[in-house]
């Protein structure tokens, strides 16, 4: 029943190579998604796709590197199997694996100077790339430039840091209503629980400032 199951999840996950079809997969973390990923992707070089026609979402930085150094282990084995074990490797990608010996044993060394226009990037940078390319449309600047997760805490603090000011500067210069507002936030609830009331409002702040 066991070798049952593993042999229909294994004739699944191939179906899901398939170039000419589109899947959408849904697992656990661990069961084997970034392999599929990698062996379509493979697939795709296989079948003459160029490097640069492919594009690859991820979530994470983390992953789109990961799928990145496991295509390239992949293209490289290619190079270093003997011509049997190629085959038996080939085996997993299409059916009649001796027509694409010759184009195997190629594709490490295509993707590796094309290495630029491989697109394996996460979500957040192709936006940017949509984004730079229409700016005009979008009305930004087109030398923008995203920030990082560093960079968006030192302005948020900075942020912070100012509104205190401003509740306790000299009395003549203090905002009286917001130093009001932060002593009755210190009374109601403790540091902890204010920082993650305010890390949850700054989650939604675009809901936020459609509503003020």
């Amino acid at each position: 029943m066991k070798q049952h199951l593993i042999q229909k999840a294994t004739a699944i996950q191939s179906q899901a190579t398939l170039p000419e079809q589109s899947f959408w997969v849904s697992a656990s973390a661990g069961t084997g998604k970034t392999t599929i990923l990698v062996r379509r992707l493979v697939r795709l070089l296989l079948d003459g796709v160029k490097p640069s026609q492919i594009l690859c979402l991820t979530y994470t930085k983390v992953a789109a590197n990961e799928m990145t150094e496991r295509l390239l282990k992949t293209l490289k084995s290619f190079i270093l199997l003997s011509e049997e074990a190629l085959i038996t490797e080939l085996f997993q990608y299409v059916d009649c694996p001796h027509d694409y010996l010759k184009r195997a044993r190629t594709l490490f060394v295509e993707v590796l100077d094309e290495l630029h226009t491989v697109k394996i990037q996460t979500i957040h940078a192709f936006c940017q790339t949509v984004l730079k390319k229409f700016s005009a449309e979008a009305e930004l600047d087109p030398n923008f430039s995203m920030l990082d997760e560093t960079q968006e805490r030192f302005f948020i603090q900075r942020s912070y840091d100012q509104l205190l000011a401003r509740a306790y500067s000299p009395q003549t210069q203090a905002d009286s209503q917001l130093r009001e507002a932060f002593e009755h936030i210190s009374g109601e609830m403790s540091a902890f629980a204010f920082e993650t009331y305010k890390r949850a409002i700054l989650s939604e702040r675009r809901h936020f400032t459609r509503l003020v």
